[in-house]
């Protein structure tokens, strides 16, 4: 054990140095899926080829690593993320900029994101503009979060009487409600992201279209919480 631990240090004391490096690390704008399994395809014609194949076989290699390399960060970036059981939310501001729920406990999920999209911010001044982001549970205001752009309504609902204050505003409804809770069937918010829907997924994703009605959400799934109890089943389309 004396000997590994030796080993252990000197492999430790060869990553810290190299990570020491001036650009050592490159963070970059995220990538469609297909970006790696073309890289990956690429590289191994470049240099694992059977030598049954043509020459040849190396130029397609060479070929599909460029096509990879000009295909970097080039992925659409979402318009915000919300956390399983909305226990965090992220936004898209006017500015550009993700916006995060302050929430102690939950800050690893929330780093991510900002590394996602090389901000170098902290937490502290990546704050989500909203006056009962950190109000207690028995506040009764509902949060109202702010968008990519003002036009959109969004809603997150910590408690009961938010919830019902959020699904009775027919007059001006929610383009989104969020909220931990089970929300009723009849609400007056467009989309409704509750505990039916999140208990079941990790992370999901959010990007907003403009449609003839002001604005459609669309989702997508980037982490799956897969539980005995909560089974497997895939969200139906926004549109649904």
């Amino acid at each position: 054990l004396k000997a590994m631990g030796w080993g252990i240090a000197w492999v430790l004391a060869a990553a810290q140095w190299t990570t020491s490096l001036p650009h050592a690390v490159w963070q970059l704008p995220p990538s469609a899926p297909y970006v790696l399994a073309l890289a990956t395809v690429g590289f191994l014609c470049l240099c694992l080829y059977p030598p049954m194949w043509p020459k040849r076989g190396r130029l397609v290699g060479a070929a599909a690593l460029a096509v990879a390399m000009l295909l970097l960060g080039r992925a659409p970036l979402s318009d915000g993320y919300v956390l399983g059981g909305a226990w965090q939310i992220a936004l898209r501001q006017p500015d550009g900029q993700l916006a995060i729920s302050a929430r102690r406990g939950r800050q690893y999920e929330a780093r991510r994101w900002l590394a996602h999209e090389q901000d170098t911010r902290r937490l502290a001044d990546a704050a989500l503009p909203c006056a009962a982001a950190d109000a207690s549970a028995h506040d009764e205001s509902l949060c109202q979060l702010r968008g990519k752009t003002d036009a959109l309504r969004i809603g997150w609902a910590k408690n009961r009487a938010a919830l019902s204050q959020a699904c009775r505003a027919e007059s001006e409804p929610h383009d989104l409600l969020i909220t931990h809770l089970r929300a009723p069937r009849l609400c007056a918010a467009r989309h409704v992201l509750d505990r039916r829907v999140l208990r079941r997924y990790q992370v999901l994703a959010l990007r907003f279209v403009p449609d003839e009605k002001g604005w459609r959400m669309e989702h997508e799934l980037v982490h799956r919480r897969q539980r005995l109890w909560t089974g497997d089943t895939a969200l139906r389309p926004a549109r649904q």
